[in-house]
C-alpha cells in the first residue's frame, strides 16, 4: 500500500495504492473556502474494482476519508509565513 497526498495550488490531491490498484482523489478550494472533492471516497472506488474485505475497507474509510486533506492543507499556511 502506498498513500501520496500533496498541495496543489488551488487545494489538495490524494492518491491510494493498494494491491496495484490505483486510487485518486482531487480536492478544490472553492471561493467560500470550502474544499470539494470531484471523485468518490477511496471506499467507493475500491468496491467498484471489486474489493469486497469488509475490514480493509472499515480500515481505509476510517484513516483515509476522514478529511485528512484539509489538515495538510492548513499546514501550507504556516509555510507561507
Amino acid at each position: 500500500m502506498k498513500y501520496i497526498i500533496e498541495t496543489t495550488e488551488n487545494g489538495v490531491n490524494e492518491t491510494l495504492e493498494v494491491d496495484g490498484n490505483l486510487y485518486k482523489k482531487e480536492w478544490e478550494r472553492e471561493v467560500t473556502g470550502l474544499f470539494r472533492c470531484k471523485q468518490k471516497n477511496f471506499t467507493d472506488q475500491m468496491e467498484n474494482d471489486g474489493c469486497d474485505n469488509e475490514l480493509l475497507l472499515e480500515k481505509i474509510d476510517e484513516v483515509f476519508n476522514s478529511f485528512l486533506a484539509s489538515s495538510v492543507d492548513d499546514i501550507r499556511d504556516y509555510l507561507d509565513m
